[in-house]
C-alpha cells in the first residue's frame, strides 16, 4: 500500500476529507467521522479518492477497500539452470549469489490445500529480494512444545513440484531438504532418491540431503554408499568436517554473541583451518552460510547487514533464518524483525556481485572485526562488523 506520509494525511488529506463533508452534508465531520475515515484509509486500505467519493455518494474509482494496494512488482526472469564452478555458483546469465530464505513448510502449505498463503509468502520473499526457498520435504515433528513449530508431514511430490514452479514463475530457486530426521535406511534411501529424481527433472530445484545430520541422528555415510544423488546436491554434512560431501556445503555457522562475524567460516573450509577443527583435504567447492541464529532472537539490523555482506563476500550466499514465523512461512509482522530481513538483503547490495579471493584481518579500529578480500575487477575490498561498513580500499 502506498501510505500517506504524515505531512500528506494531516495537511492534505485531512482537510479534504473535511471539505468533502461540508460539501456533502453542509457541516464538518464529527470526531466519529475523522476516526471511522483515518481507519479506513490506514488499515482498510482505501485511496484516498475512494474515500472523497464515497462522502459525497459518487462511483467508487478503486474498489474501496484495498484499493491502494501497491500492484505487485514484476518478477525478474528465471535465470536458468545452476551450475558450480569453483567456490561459486552460476547460471547462463553469469555468476549467481544465493539469497536463501527458510521456509520449511511451504510444500505443506500446498499439500493442505493452503496454495493461496503460500503464495502470499513466496510474492512476499521475492518482493524482499530473496532468490531462494529452503524447503522440507517431511518431517517428523509433533509440534510445540515438544519438537517443531507445527505437527509434521510426509512426502507429497506433488506440492514439492507445485512448489518449484511457482517459484520459477517468480525467478527464484527451491533447496528441497530430504532428511530431518533418522527412520529405516532402506526407507532413506528410496526417499533420497525421489527427491533426487524431482530435482534432477526440475531445473530450478536442488538437493541437500540431510539437515543437520550429526545432531538429528541421520546416517548419512550409510546412505550415501547406498545412493549418489544425480541432481546438485549438498550433503548436509559440516561439523566437524565437511565430509562425507556433496558439491557444496550448507554451514551453520555459530549463533554465540559473536554471530555476525561467523560468515568468515566459508574461507576456513576453503583452506582446511576449520572452522571446528582442522581437517584434509580442503574443500574447494561453494560454501553456503545457510541457517545463522534465528531472527527473532537476534534483533539487531546492523548485525544482520553485516551478515548478509559477509555471505557473499566470503560464501556463496546466505539464508535468512526465523523461527516460527519464515519456519512456518508467515509473513513477520514484527518491525524489527523485518527491518532486520532487509538489513541483511541490503548487506547482499552493499558488495559487488563478483568472486573473491585471498584474506586479511585488520586492526578492529573499535570494531568486532575488520577483513579484507581481492575482487576479481582488481580492486580490494574491506567488511567491518560491529558497526557494520563494506568500502573500496
Amino acid at each position: 500500500m502506498a501510505y500517506p506520509t504524515y505531512e500528506e494525511f494531516v495537511t492534505k488529506e485531512s482537510w479534504e476529507v473535511r471539505d468533502a463533508y461540508r460539501e456533502a452534508t453542509g457541516h464538518d465531520p464529527a470526531i466519529s467521522d475523522q476516526f471511522h475515515n483515518a481507519w479506513r484509509r490506514l488499515v482498510e486500505r482505501w485511496s484516498h479518492r475512494d474515500i472523497i467519493h464515497d462522502i459525497k455518494h459518487e462511483p467508487l474509482e478503486d474498489g474501496g477497500a484495498g484499493g491502494d494496494d501497491d500492484p505487485p512488482p514484476p518478477f525478474s526472469p528465471f535465470p536458468g539452470e545452476l551450475s558450480i564452478k569453483g567456490e561459486y555458483f552460476e547460471s547462463p546469465q553469469g555468476l549467481h549469489v544465493r539469497k536463501s530464505i527458510t521456509a520449511f513448510t511451504l510444500s505443506k502449505r500446498a499439500a493442505e490445500g493452503k496454495k493461496d498463503e503460500a503464495i502470499k509468502f513466496m510474492d512476499w520473499a521475492v518482493g524482499e529480494g530473496f532468490n531462494e526457498f529452503r524447503v522440507f520435504t517431511q518431517t517428523a515433528w509433533t509440534g510445540p512444545p515438544d519438537s517443531g513449530v507445527e505437527t509434521g508431514w510426509g512426502y507429497d511430490a506433488e506440492a514439492c513440484l507445485w512448489v518449484a514452479e511457482r517459484a520459477r514463475e517468480r525467478g527464484a530457486y527451491v533447496e528441497f531438504v530430504a532428511h530431518t530426521f533418522p527412520y529405516e535406511v532402506g526407507e532413506m534411501v528410496d526417499h533420497l532418491r525421489r527427491v533426487d529424481q524431482l530435482c534432477a527433472e526440475t531445473d530450478n530445484a536442488f538437493l541437500e540431503v540431510a539437515n543437520e545430520p550429526g545432531r538429528n541422528n541421520i546416517p548419512l555415510q550409510e546412505i550415501l554408499d547406498l545412493y549418489r544423488p544425480r541432481a546438485l546436491w549438498s550433503s548436509g554434512q559440516y561439523n566437524p568436517i565437511p565430509y562425507p560431501a556433496g558439491l557444496w556445503v550448507n554451514h551453520h555457522s555459530g549463533r554465540d554473541s559473536e554471530w555476525p562475524r561467523k560468515f568468515k567460516d566459508a574461507y576456513e573450509f576453503h583452506t582446511g583451518a576449520g572452522p571446528t577443527q582442522v581437517f584434509t583435504p580442503t574443500f574447494s567447492g561453494p560454501v553456503m552460510l545457510d541457517e545463522p541464529p534465528q531472527v527473532e532472537a537476534t534483533p539487531s539490523p546492523d548485525d544482520w547487514q553485516s551478515y548478509g555482506a559477509g555471505c557473499k563476500f566470503f560464501g556463496c550466499g546466505g539464508t535468512m533464518h526465523s523461527n516460527p514465523s519464515l519456519q512456518k512461512c508467515e509473513i513477520p509482522s514484527n518491525g524489527t524483525v523485518l527491518a532486520c530481513i532487509r538489513a541483511f538483503i541490503e548487506g547482499f547490495v552493499a558488495v559487488p556481485t563478483q568472486r573473491y579471493s585471498g584474506y586479511e584481518r585488520m586492526d578492529p579500529q573499535g570494531s568486532l572485526r575488520r577483513y579484507r578480500r581481492n575482487g576479481d575487477n582488481g580492486k580490494r575490498y574491506e567488511i567491518s562488523v560491529r558497526p557494520f561498513e563494506f568500502k573500496e580500499v
